[in-house]
């Protein structure tokens, strides 16, 4: 088994993403592979952005609309042709989810730790999705979100991964 990370430059664009499939195709092509992958280029540091306008008030939706339609555009581009039908809804979940957990900002009128983790999260999520949608056009491919799989401590925006069987921190150094 191989595992494949990509950072957020790997997915820049949708010429990026390209790129970035037929590596991962080819090395699939000949034995299983995982691949990780970072939220879009600046889609984190946006995000970030947002639930800071979000503390401050209703300013936020502008930065929410402009991360949505370029996730949007990104999917128009990469499935150009094919029916995306299942892929658009779940990006829209997505895109609402995080929505929601903005105006919970809003609403509080601040941002704990825990809660800019979570608006940070759409990003992977968001990139994960595509990602595996655009796959799944030429092998088979799962979007599997990495809270399923991965345990972290409450040290939030500084968490360590926990060891399933022991419930033991893995340090980083």
């Amino acid at each position: 088994m191989r595992i494949l990370k990509f950072g957020g430059s790997s997915l820049a664009t949708a010429d990026c993403i390209r790129q970035t499939g037929k590596i991962i195709l080819e090395r699939a092509s000949r034995e299983t592979t995982v691949v990780v992958v970072s939220a879009f280029q600046g889609v984190t540091n946006q995000l970030l952005e947002c639930a800071r306008l979000a503390e401050n008030g209703d300013h936020w939706k502008k930065a929410w609309r402009t991360i949505v339609g370029r996730h949007r555009a990104v999917i128009d581009i990469l499935m150009k042709g094919r029916p995306i039908g299942h892929l658009c809804r779940q990006a829209e979940l997505l895109c609402n989810d995080l929505h929601d957990a903005l105006h919970g900002v809003q609403l509080l009128g601040h941002a704990p730790p825990r809660a800019l983790d979570l608006v940070a999260s759409f990003g992977e999520r968001l990139s994960a999705l595509i990602i595996a949608g655009y796959l799944a056009r030429f092998r088979r491919a799962q979007f599997v979100d990495a809270r399923e799989i991965i345990v972290t401590d409450a040290q939030f925006t500084n968490a360590n991964v926990m060891f399933p069987q022991t419930n033991r921190a893995i340090r980083r150094y």
